[in-house]
């Protein structure tokens, strides 16, 4: 018989599994069993599988252990392996000022607003978080080591390396934004251009980045056009900037454009972005746009799935055509383009521990954050779990069912050793 396995590190609180594996033999399976040492603490061999699995709660090794693999006629073998279980690194993210954003840690989301310090297996990280109306989503994080270093600055796509017995600490600034609002007086089916960029017809209001931007008008057969004015937008201030249109012998050459609306359903407060660059915010009016083919995206709205696709009309044309978003939206001479983004309400989901404790919660197998998660997702079942904490009773593992718009809220209780849902 031959041996096919060697046994992967693990970490304390985290599940563990792996199956030996052993071929040739004679007659038909094997038994397992140790001959030389122990499993870590928390881990257990099973003697028909082969599996060794649990969440291992002392960290030590590396430790050698000896197994033997047994046929069903009796023939076996030994082999030395050894197994090393590392304590996990404290991870905590504080976003300043505290903002409502959602954290998600390789693409799987956590918690919103902070992460608390939350045990994670020693390794790196895509740290991601999702939009905040009013907020520049951060591109760089501080990160701070204890012990080791602190005040490393970082890009954002930078991976966050979390190490056994280190408290990792990541601090991402949002950056308040100003709001610009262009209005045209009398209302009028012009085009506001932003720094040279069409924003939209008739008005546009969107959160900026605080700066300065020059302001023009589209020019309207029959009005003298207004002229071009500097805005400059303070964080947390509204600043206001009206074209006035007045009548005068202004003939307008016809250009060719297509007509552009862009519709939130239900109306969020999104930004809209065409090939890159910000546009307005909840909707596109009508906007005129040169024939051609148009990237569109959204920034992310709280408490809704941002959508990956999008259902577009034709006037005239075809109705009803639903395509990804990241396929082009096309703008044809003549035609009105019309755009409607589905926003899916999320719901609530609350997880507590009684009393309090710093254990980690899970949903899924994916550890969310310890002591306690409030967070936004998507309707649909998660399986929620809690680590053993020495001298308490392990709340057992309970499924439920997040619906739209409505809160779940368990409470794992710790004393008892029982898991409920809050009604």
């Amino acid at each position: 018989m031959n041996w096919r396995t060697s046994l992967t590190p693990g970490d304390v609180g985290f599940s563990y599994s792996k199956t030996l594996v052993a071929t040739g033999g004679s007659g038909s399976g094997y038994t397992w069993s140790i001959t030389l040492g122990v499993l870590p603490d928390g881990l257990s061999l099973a003697a028909s599988t082969g599996v060794i699995s649990g969440p291992p709660t002392t960290a030590g090794g590396p430790t050698s252990i000896t197994f033997k693999v047994t046929d069903s006629i009796g023939g076996s073998v030994n082999k030395a392996l050894s197994i090393t279980i590392s304590n996990p690194g404290l991870l905590r993210i504080q976003t300043s000022p505290a903002v409502s954003t959602t954290i998600s840690l390789n693409g799987v989301q956590r918690d919103d607003w902070a992460l608390n310090w939350v045990k994670m297996p020693a390794g790196s990280y895509s740290l991601s978080f999702s939009d905040v109306y009013g907020y520049s989503t951060p591109t760089s994080v501080t990160v701070n080591y204890y012990p080791g270093t602190m005040g490393n600055v970082q890009p954002l796509n930078s991976p966050i390396v979390v190490s056994p017995d280190v408290v990792t600490e990541v601090v991402a600034n949002f950056a308040q934004q100003g709001s610009l609002r262009v209005q045209t007086s009398p209302p009028m089916p012009a085009t506001v251009y932003c720094n040279g960029q069409a924003m939209d017809d008739w008005a546009a209001w969107t959160n900026i980045a605080p700066g300065s931007y020059t302001i023009s008008f589209q020019p309207v057969n029959g009005y003298i056009t207004p002229a071009p004015q500097v805005a400059t937008v303070n964080a947390g201030a509204n600043t206001i900037i009206t074209g006035t249109y007045v009548l005068g012998a202004n003939v307008v050459a016809p250009v060719p454009h297509g007509l552009l609306r862009v519709q939130t359903s239900p109306a969020v407060p999104t930004t809209i972005f065409l090939n890159g660059i910000q546009r307005d915010d909840w909707a596109l009016n009508w906007v005129q746009l040169a024939p051609g083919s148009y990237s569109l995206s959204f920034k992310d709205a709280y408490n809704y799935a941002t959508p990956t696709s999008v259902t577009v009309n034709y006037y005239p044309g075809t109705l009803g055509n639903v395509q990804p978003l990241t396929s082009p939206i096309v703008i044809t001479d003549g035609v009105v383009t019309e755009v409607i983004a589905n926003f899916t309400l999320l719901g609530n989901l609350r997880v507590e521990t009684s009393p309090a404790t710093a254990a980690t919660i899970f949903v899924n197998g994916q550890p969310m954050d310890d002591w306690a998660v409030w967070t936004n997702i998507a309707p649909g079942s998660y399986t929620i779990s809690f680590q053993q904490v020495t001298g308490l009773l392990t709340p057992p593992p309970i499924t439920v069912t997040v619906i739209s718009g409505q809160l779940t809220h368990v409470t794992g209780n710790y004393t008892l050793g029982t898991t409920s849902v809050v009604p």
